[in-house]
């Protein structure tokens, strides 16, 4: 079972490293002209159809991509055996700036018609997106224990961040086709945020003293959060009876405040259609913002801790396999 779930893991890396070169990867969905959504990205690409509807999970999309993981990273090979070297994808990350940033959309509805030479649509779709930042201690430390980081004067760079956003969006889409080769589209966007979070780790470090390997911590982690729920009124809702209490009853405003976090966004674009076979497109997909709310939810924590020992555990055991394969020259 071991073995099993360091190949997981293993697989998870390589899949990151390979999606790193297509960030965007639903821009390929303007290759399939008879597919509704062919202009997600960009207005401007025409649509086929005279109507289009889309209820429930019509359309989903999920990226993931990384800064620094890469197949050839991940393993080395002696005589013809592939296995993975630790020491080596240790070393192929920044100090500092390393990333995975992960995306994911899903439409709810989407409604759609043709009036002439204009194309007009209606979405909504939920979205999300995150971003986790690390240092190369923080892997380091965990796969390779703490032997390379022993003195006071050779801590352990534990530093890390995250910025996570889920928001709703509700677009109108507006698209023109000038004659049968050229096209133009724009999409303004209201956007609703529903979560943010952003954690802030200014240094935190680990020590391992030299003689008895005990090891101390100096924290310093900054957590910021904004939602439009109302928390209290949420637990409220929780309570059964809430609802059937007269004298205090739960309406949807007071769980969600829809006046905060709201933000606007734009996709516009052209496309030139040489032949069947052959055109070009360009757009700006995704320009906006949203002005989050003060941080409902606020904590810095800076302390100096004994790391227990349990909370370590012998990372390196996952990781000790070897994987027998044909060497690919």
């Amino acid at each position: 079972m071991k073995k099993i779930y360091r190949l997981f893991i293993i697989m998870m890396l390589v899949l990151m490293a390979n999606t790193s070169k297509a960030q965007n990867d639903g821009i390929s969905l303007t290759l399939l002209p008879h597919f509704s959504y062919n202009n997600f990205y960009n207005p401007a690409i025409p649509v086929e159809s005279n109507f289009v509807v889309g209820v429930g999970v019509s359309n989903i999309g999920l990226s993931v991509f990384n800064s620094s993981i890469r197949y050839d990273n991940l393993y080395s090979v002696v005589d013809g055996v592939s296995y993975f070297d630790a020491n080596k994808f240790i070393n192929s990350l920044e100090e500092h700036d390393n990333f995975i940033n992960s995306n994911f959309s899903m439409d709810i509805f989407r409604i759609g018609g043709r009036i002439g030479k204009l194309f007009i649509d209606l979405d909504w779709r939920m979205k999300y997106n995150g971003e986790f930042h690390y240092s190369k201690d923080f892997l380091g430390f965990f796969i390779n224990g703490n032997g390379n980081y022993l003195g006071h004067d050779n801590p352990a760079d534990f530093s890390i961040g995250a910025d996570v956003n889920f928001y709703s969006e509700v677009a109108l889409g507006f698209q023109y086709k000038i004659n049968d080769k050229l096209s133009v589209g724009i999409r303004p966007k209201l956007l609703l945020g529903i979560a943010n979070l952003s954690v802030n780790d200014d240094g935190t470090k680990i020590y391992t003293d030299e003689n008895t390997y005990e090891m101390t911590a100096d924290v310093n982690i900054n957590i910021e959060a904004s939602t439009m729920l109302n928390m209290n009124d949420l637990l409220r809702l929780s309570e059964f009876t809430t609802y059937f209490d007269s004298n205090a009853p739960l309406v949807l405003n007071e769980v969600v405040d829809f006046k905060e976090n709201i933000g606007f966004g734009i996709d516009f674009g052209a496309s030139y259609t040489f032949n069947e076979h052959f055109g070009v497109a360009a757009g700006v997909y995704d320009l906006g913002y949203i002005k989050w709310k003060d941080a409902k939810v606020k904590h810095n924590h800076k302390d100096n801790v004994v790391v227990n020992e349990a909370l370590i555990d012998e990372f390196s055991n996952l990781l000790d396999m070897n994987l027998e394969s044909t060497t690919i020259t």
